[in-house]
């Protein structure tokens, strides 16, 4: 059941994995999530920490608004493993709001989208999110379930590998400009990328296997 809910007996197994500031530095908010997966896809729970969960504000973008400019999580997939090809997730604790794209999958090297190098938002594949706000706990969570034929791949083999990375923006200046004018966005990000703070390259995404970790690996 994907509820938002993440102390559930489905999750019981699933150990937390702590996602930290995007180049390793402090964070005002502790953010972790837990992954999981079946026959029928891949499953993500984030616990987001707020301390100032009471001034947050939460924007509602529908989908494939600009999604990033509110409260969000984010998930990029290369099952592949190439660099070439990554598909990209966004959901925010808010009704309806988020947002789904992929690049490399379109053949025609005068397409538009490829002259420009830009991502193919018109992609909408089916996949599922909910939330719970506990202002008394100080936090947010948000489960996801993608399936694997939205991913257009087959279930994973034990010992497969895909490349990933999963990440959250806060931003206590969208909240508030005034109270917090020039606060930047806090970035956190589960590979962490030390150069470019960008949660677009693909050079610094982690290793997700399922099963099992493969000897040598």
């Amino acid at each position: 059941r994907i509820d938002g809910v993440l102390d559930d007996a489905e999750w019981g197994n699933a150990p937390w994995v702590e996602i930290r500031e995007i180049a390793l530095g402090k964070s005002e908010a502790a953010t972790r999530v837990r992954i999981g997966y079946d026959d029928k896809g891949v499953y993500f729970g984030f616990e987001c920490g707020e301390p100032l969960i009471e001034e947050m504000v939460v924007k509602n973008y529908g989908q494939d608004g600009t999604v990033w400019r509110t409260e969000c999580v984010e998930l990029f997939f290369d099952p592949e493993g190439n660099g070439e090809k990554l598909m990209h997730f966004i959901a925010a604790p808010s009704e309806g709001t988020r947002y789904d794209e992929r690049q490399g999958y379109i053949d025609d090297p005068l397409h538009p989208l490829v002259l420009k190098k830009q991502a193919d938002a018109s992609w909408n594949p089916e996949w599922a999110h909910a939330f719970q706000i506990d202002k008394a706990a100080k936090r947010w969570t948000i489960e996801i379930a993608i399936p694997y034929s939205s991913l257009g791949v087959e279930p994973p083999v034990e010992g497969a590998r895909w490349r990933v990375n999963l990440g959250r923006e806060r931003g206590k200046s969208r909240w508030d400009p005034v109270k917090y004018r020039k606060i930047p966005v806090e970035l956190m990000l589960w590979s962490p990328n030390l150069q470019k703070a960008s949660f677009m390259d693909t050079s610094v995404f982690g290793d997700l296997y399922f099963g099992r970790v493969p000897e040598g690996k």
